[in-house]
């Protein structure tokens, strides 16, 4: 790129903190979704740090991915009825101000400059902010081994050990200072404040910052309103959706259930186990971005092998492609080997469960000593008592087991006073179930019910990567399907391409040093919506062989439904949309979000079991 370019970049982003999300966005503010997605798939493209990995100045590629970053965010709030509206609440109030330093903070980047030193110091940073002080010199220190003369290393560990002093001339713009606000978040405090009782102490605000890993969820056409800004006393009973790649809690908060989001404001958290060299297992997140570098330490998915044997001839593909180690424990089970010592099953996935149970207990400020679980219905007896121990490892007694689709249909119907047949069209990352169920008022009658426990998301990303481990071993001889290391670093770019594709039209599977020997072999694959859907087809054909099945049960046609709720992040894929609509001869709408359905339906069955009169879901 050109001299000229680079200096537009870095002007814009030196004065990013000051532009609004339709500055960033390049839209005026009364544009509507249409004209802001066209902006948004004709700037961020050109903008994507992938297409400047050659790219040597630290600076230049810093600012790029801080500006990509930030027309995300812009994007994810302005597409969005909800958010945008109290956005531009705040813009009207004049809540949202610039942020002072704002110049300097984009001036020049920050930390070592070595990229493992780097990485190092980054992940410091973050266990940092966290609280989480051994962690944090563990990996400052690794950073110190390979950069030894990086004064904001020193100066980040001098900090820990309470011997920074006040910042002068020569100190280094990298120790962490306090965490700025989102627009967002001064949205929320001005108008909490502004209602707010005199002489009421403020709630704690969890902050949110724009994370660069996450994908923002594709909008939803036609989504069910729901309450913001809601506050209210906590049910004693929470609901837990323990899913199979996301895992999610919800509450009752007054008279509406909401699912609880993070520090961050996230409200899904990965299922996945990161165990570190020293100090405790890490799990969402943050386990999720070791899944990349160090696989071998990282479990995700626990949930497809809970319940089962290590003799089941069904999990052998699966043990075998998995890239940590696995043995035959006691009575059958299965046993995961890390660090020199070995986990049950029910013990990694209680570290699931406990991260999101943390994550309710900082919300709230309650102590949660009882849940719903939402299950899949292929989960027979076994799998079931395996999630009760979960729970009780997690310090958490199981008040209820509800079926999947069943809490969807409750977070659609509950308040609603119809009588109509639905469909719950459940495709999650692990598990597939269809159940139709007659809905009168508060009464939810199951009529026929289907799943198949082997057809996922997951499985969606393993046709990717068959195809373009086929491709790379055509293209250069290299074989990788074999190596469980290079498989599940493959498999991570696949799952996050099939994410991209259902923002855009096409996008490109990048994995650096794929192998490193004998010679390092860069992997790029673009793939577009077509290669999708000719990959990923015949498992969604499976999933209507299910539905056709479970409707001959009770006699009834596809046009008998009179509602489909959809819930799993496979029905955001658009060819799985628009063939779901074919196959019912109706345009699919969510009523309630994919992603939120399931646990907001066992927060509103918690709620019930607590005595807790709520009149439906909410945002908070």
């Amino acid at each position: 790129m050109s001299e000229d370019f680079w200096a537009r970049v870095h002007a814009f982003v030196s004065q990013i903190d000051r532009r609004s999300y339709y500055q960033i966005l390049r839209v005026a503010p009364d544009a509507d979704a249409e004209a802001i997605r066209r902006s948004f798939y004709q700037w961020a493209p050109q903008l994507h740090p992938d297409r400047f990995a050659r790219e040597t100045d630290p600076r230049r590629k810093w600012e790029l991915s801080l500006l990509y970053a930030r027309m995300r965010e812009a994007f994810d709030v302005l597409v969005d009825p909800i958010k945008r509206s109290s956005y531009d609440e705040g813009l009207r109030r004049g809540i949202l101000r610039p942020i002072p330093g704002s110049e300097r903070a984009a001036a020049e980047p920050r930390g070592p400059q070595h990229p493992r030193a780097r990485r190092f110091f980054e992940l410091g940073l973050e266990r940092m902010r966290a609280g989480s002080v051994a962690e944090a010199q563990f990996q400052f220190q690794m950073a110190l081994q390979l950069e030894p003369g990086c004064k904001a290393i020193r100066d980040a560990l001098a900090q820990l050990d309470g011997t920074a002093g006040a910042e002068g001339p020569g100190s280094s713009s990298a120790i962490p200072r306090p965490i700025k606000e989102t627009p967002s978040t001064r949205i929320r405090k001005a108008l909490d404040a502004a209602v707010r009782p005199p002489g009421e102490r403020a709630p704690a605000v969890p902050v949110r910052r724009p994370a660069r890993a996450v994908m923002p969820a594709p909008r939803v056409e036609g989504a069910r309103p729901v309450r913001r800004g809601v506050r209210g006393e906590p049910a004693p009973i929470v609901g837990i959706d323990f899913g199979t790649t996301r895992s999610s809690i919800a509450v009752a908060l007054g008279d509406t259930v909401c699912t609880l989001p993070d520090g961050r404001g996230r409200t899904l958290h990965p299922s996945v186990v990161h165990y570190p060299e020293t100090d405790a297992p890490l799990c969402g997140w943050e386990a999720r971005e070791m899944l990349f570098r160090a696989p071998r330490r990282t479990v995700s998915s626990p949930k497809r092998l809970l319940g089962r044997q290590f003799d089941d001839p069904s999990l052998a593909g699966m043990l075998h492609g998995a890239a940590y180690k696995t043995s035959r424990g006691p009575n059958g089970a299965i046993v995961v080997e890390m660090r020199g010592m070995q986990a049950a099953l029910p013990q990694v996935c209680a570290q699931v469960v406990s991260h999101v149970r943390g994550i309710g207990e900082e919300y709230t400020g309650k102590r949660i000593e009882r849940a719903v679980f939402s299950v899949p219905v292929s989960f027979g007896q076994a799998e079931r008592n395996a999630v009760t121990t979960v729970a009780r490892i997690a310090g958490i007694d199981v008040a209820g087991l509800i079926d999947e689709p069943v809490a969807a249909a409750m977070a659609y119907g509950f308040g609603r006073d119809k009588k109509e047949i639905v469909a719950v069209y459940d495709f999650g990352g692990g598990t597939f179930d269809f159940t139709v169920i007659d809905i009168e008022g508060y009464h939810f009658n199951v009529l026929a019910r289907g799943g198949d426990s082997w057809l996922g998301g997951d499985d969606f990303d393993a046709a990717i990567a068959n195809a373009v481990a086929n491709a790379l071993w055509r293209a250069t001889g290299v074989e990788v399907q074999n190596r469980q290391v290079e498989w599940q670093r493959l498999l991570f770019a696949c799952e996050k391409a099939k994410r991209e594709l259902s923002l855009r039209v096409d996008t490109q599977i990048v994995v650096d040093a794929i192998v490193e020997a004998p010679k390092p072999v860069n992997l790029r694959q673009k793939i577009g919506r077509a290669v999708l859907e000719k990959l990923c087809r015949p498992l969604f054909q499976r999933s209507i062989e299910i539905c056709t099945s479970a409707l001959n049960q009770v006699g009834l046609d596809p046009s008998d439904v009179q509602q489909v709720v959809v819930s799993g992040g496979v029905s955001y894929i658009p060819f799985v949309r628009e063939g779901l609509g074919a196959f019912f001869g109706r345009a699919i709408r969510s009523t309630v979000s994919p992603d939120e359905a399931i646990c907001l339906g066992a927060g509103i069955r918690a709620a019930q079991l607590a005595q807790r009169p709520v009149t439906g879901i909410g945002r908070i």
